[in-house]
């Protein structure tokens, strides 16, 4: 206590007349405690009575300077309040001045939605209520310890967290109410092992869950969570991973008779794991499917979960690998813009306008929708740019002349790698196939696996292989929640595919299909065979002219030989349910189309 009772000395003598030095020493009494580390209980009678003789020795007008973490015992004995114990200081002379607000200065702004280190969007709380504060301090936030807020809450003092490098700002009140409706916060711990104990034995039994528990308890291992199956076949206990052993083998002792008699199938620890949590006041109806829908999208598999029975929390036990981006998605899901990691694989025409478009709509996008999009990684036939690990994303004024220059030649293996690493920033990945290769169209089925959300324009995926095509389509039926939404450009670009497979799912039956498939040939002919009174152009400058408006491909050839017409007509019949190769549709090129 020797750091506390001088710097609150000099502080005082700094601060000077109508401030005065108290050592607290002379004031709090504790009960002893034969535990080192454990803190005394507060002996509230004599601790008033002693501050009340203090206050009867100095002016009306004064200022009391008091050091934290110190006390005394009944007998006299310095101690400590052991963890947090300034805060707990705070709080005690609080109560025992009736103050009416006990402010705590510390290095943040207040409670945080989030770990800052792990969510970049976190932000300081207004208010939050006493339990929620209680709560996210027990699942390893940066608040103020349980027993700290104690003593103001038995008198209803309201607390303030606030910044000592940010004096100006209000911080956090932590109150018995507050008029906030939306979710408090969210916070992860890490270290920890769940542990299980499943068997068909167990069902029916009375007494189960009270003598894994009690087994537990003799070895003084404290339970962070604990999740049972409804069937009564399985109960699992999130514990501190260092004792997960120790726990296990304590459980196996406590059922050694139904482990032996096959009544109980074995217990099993699964590690490192952490516990992410989410803390409200009240939860919503709809905050479960949120919180979990929120972990499902971003490719989270949970060990175990649980939700407290008096509606402030919802607890999940997860790998800890995946924690920080756990984190983050449900974060983004209930209190900031949601992020999407993008990548955009073929950046020739359509990837870039894509790409010039996201740039453009950046701020109309996050205004309107909450989406930030950041893209994580550009790939072309050739090369690939992989985004910096800082979750910023490339740079979209620049991004040309940064895939231009960069060295990596194309890897889709690292690419998904890096894709997964990326998710820790933005939960939900988008990969757009703007290509088209038959080689990335056999990506598609990968991305799915790993719940990539697909955007495709490649031709090759629905109109490739029957046997490719069949492979994505059971893909896609298995990768949900994650989507995989695929177009043609079929009319000039007019969402033919998208419509008919609409219809289909809704039950219609189509009969008959009636179009001009390709508008790039559509427009050449129209304008070597004109309507009666419309001059008449040659088939080279026809030819031109089409390339010039953009409706032909990077490779004329693929319109002139009837390539893409064909490819369009296997992707309408695909939809439609007809299982056609490309063999199936006969086409007749243009003459001279197949030359250089």
């Amino acid at each position: 206590g020797y750091g506390e009772t001088w710097s609150a000395r000099i502080l005082a003598g700094v601060l000077g007349k109508p401030f005065r030095f108290v050592d607290a020493r002379d004031v709090l009494r504790v009960d002893a405690e034969p535990d080192p580390t454990v803190c005394g209980r507060v002996c509230w009678g004599p601790s008033g009575a002693a501050l009340q003789k203090k206050l009867d020795e100095v002016d009306d007008n004064a200022a009391l300077v008091i050091t934290g973490y110190i006390a005394s015992t009944a007998d006299g004995a310095p101690t400590t309040l052991k963890r947090d114990g300034s805060d707990y200081s705070a709080s005690i002379f609080g109560k025992l001045l009736g103050a009416a607000e006990v402010h705590i200065w510390t290095d943040v702004d207040g409670v945080l939605s989030a770990d800052p280190r792990r969510v970049p969007e976190a932000f300081s709380l207004a208010e939050v209520t006493y339990e929620e504060a209680m709560e996210l301090a027990y699942f390893g936030a940066k608040v103020l310890h349980p027993k700290t807020m104690l003593p103001a809450v038995e008198l209803g003092i309201p607390l303030y967290i606030r910044n000592t490098f940010a004096p100006g700002k209000r911080g956090t009140r932590i109150g018995a109410s507050c008029e906030r409706q939306t979710m408090a916060g969210f916070t992860t711990v890490d270290g920890v092992a769940c542990v299980t104990v499943r068997g068909s034995g167990m069902m029916g039994v009375p007494g189960v869950v009270a003598r894994a528990a009690a087994a537990l308890a003799r070895v003084t291992i404290s339970v962070r969570l604990m999740a049972q199956a409804s069937s009564e076949q399985s109960i699992a206990f999130a514990v501190d991973s260092r004792r997960a052993d120790e726990a296990a083998a304590v459980l196996e002792d406590a059922f050694e008779r139904e482990l032996r008699l096959s009544q109980v199938a074995g217990v099993d620890v699964v590690r490192p794991c952490a516990i992410i949590a989410a803390v409200a006041r009240t939860l919503s109806s709809a905050a479960p499917g949120r919180f979990y829908g929120a972990l499902s999208r971003a490719g989270i598999d949970l060990v175990a979960a649980a939700q407290g029975c008096d509606g402030r929390n919802i607890s999940a036990v997860l790998l800890e690998k995946d924690a920080r981006r756990a984190l983050r998605a449900v974060h983004s899901a209930f209190l900031a813009h949601h992020v999407v990691a993008l990548c955009v694989v073929g950046c020739g025409f359509v990837g870039a306008a894509l790409l010039d478009a996201i740039r453009d709509a950046a701020a109309r996008t996050l205004r309107r929708f909450g989406v930030k999009v950041r893209v994580a990684a550009l790939v072309n036939a050739d090369r690939m740019l992989l985004a910096p690990p800082d979750g910023k994303g490339v740079d979209l004024d620049a991004w040309r002349d940064a895939l231009l220059a960069a060295k990596a030649e194309t890897d889709f293996e690292e690419v998904q790698a890096h894709l997964e690493a990326y998710r820790s920033w933005g939960p939900d990945v988008v990969v757009v196939d703007a290509s088209y290769s038959q080689a990335v169209a056999e990506q598609h089925v990968a991305w799915l696996g790993r719940k990539f959300h697909v955007v495709s324009a490649n031709a090759a995926a629905a109109a490739g292989p029957l046997k490719l095509f069949e492979a994505i389509r059971a893909a896609r039926e298995a990768a949900s929640p994650a989507c995989y939404v695929a177009e043609g450009s079929i009319g000039g670009g007019l969402p033919v595919v998208d419509t008919i497979r609409n219809m289909v799912l809704g039950g219609d039956a189509v009969r008959e299909i009636e179009c001009v498939i390709s508008a790039s040939m559509g427009a050449i002919l129209n304008a070597v065979s004109p309507a009666a009174g419309a001059a008449q152009v040659s088939f080279a400058a026809a030819l031109q002219d089409a390339w010039t408006s953009g409706l032909l491909e990077n490779d004329p050839r693929l319109d002139l030989a009837s390539e893409d017409a064909a490819a369009k007509l296997l992707m309408l019949g695909r939809e439609l349910g007809v299982a056609l190769e490309a063999s199936d549709v006969t086409r007749d090129a243009c003459p001279g189309a197949d030359a250089g």
